[in-house]
């Protein structure tokens, strides 16, 4: 499809979903959190067990993606290395315990940030919403149906990484122009960095969680200039004015 054929007017927002509108980290830092007590129950430094689990679990990223089995697989895996390289003894019992771990990325679903039911309410009547997030699609679907926001959302799009031609694609396959498009994400690297690309109006959420930080995803450097949020509500203000709002080329920007 291309732009000369695009049909719709009205401006359209592509959201992120995990870390922007639902609090996935959480999940994966409770999993994370319920390994490294097992651990610690039996003997082991916390730290030294973290360390190792982040190292094997960039490793395992990088062959299996966002994969939501990669994160149960990653504690078996360092559960192995410290039966090997530690005093821990292998048990039926701890190995059940790690699984029940790892499966607690299926089980417990992701909370709604604060402010984005608000954000989607207000958005709702003003612009065409469209959702592109990554990872498996019968848990990415499962998380929109229980945080009840499918609904906002004209069109959803799950895809096992976010690329600049999935982003282009999406936006025209669904009849809006890259001219009048909006991303809002809080990746630089999967959100802001293609939308800047195309030449998108990008607005990036900066997600904090109180303990946890995705080593693997986090430090790139933005492309061009960017709006920067630090709650979903602000996006309000930058949807409305843009003109202005203040732009910026880096986080320390802000």
């Amino acid at each position: 499809m291309q732009e000369d054929i695009v049909k719709k007017t009205r401006p359209v927002i592509v959201f992120d979903l995990d870390d922007t509108l639902v609090d996935t980290s959480h999940v994966y830092w409770v999993a994370r959190s319920d390994f490294v007590n097992v651990m610690a129950d039996c003997g082991l430094d916390p730290s030294v067990v973290i360390n190792k689990f982040e190292e094997i679990d960039g490793d395992n990223m990088n062959s299996m993606g966002f994969s939501p089995g990669r994160y149960g697989k990653s504690m078996k895996d360092t559960y192995q290395w410290l039966v090997q390289n530690s005093n821990l003894v292998a048990s039926t019992r701890i190995e059940t315990l790690v699984n029940h771990a790892g499966n607690l990325i299926f089980s417990r679903m992701p909370e709604l940030i604060d402010g984005a039911q608000e954000l989607l309410e207000w958005c709702y009547t003003r612009f065409d919403l469209i959702l592109l997030t990554r990872g498996f699609p019968e848990l990415q679907m499962k998380k929109i149906e229980v945080s009840n926001i499918g609904h906002y959302f004209s069109s959803i799009k799950i895809v096992s990484d976010k690329k600049v031609s999935d982003f282009r694609e999406f936006i025209l396959e669904t009849g809006h122009s890259l001219r009048n498009a909006w991303v809002l994400g809080d990746s630089i690297k999967s959100d802001i960095n293609p939308g800047i690309e195309l030449g998108l109006k990008c607005i990036l959420f900066v997600y904090t969680h109180h303990s946890y930080y995705w080593q693997q995803e986090y430090g790139k450097k933005p492309s061009g200039r960017f709006y920067l949020i630090t709650g979903l509500r602000d996006a309000i203000n930058v949807l409305q004015h843009p003109e202005k709002s203040r732009m910026v080329e880096t986080i320390d920007d802000a």
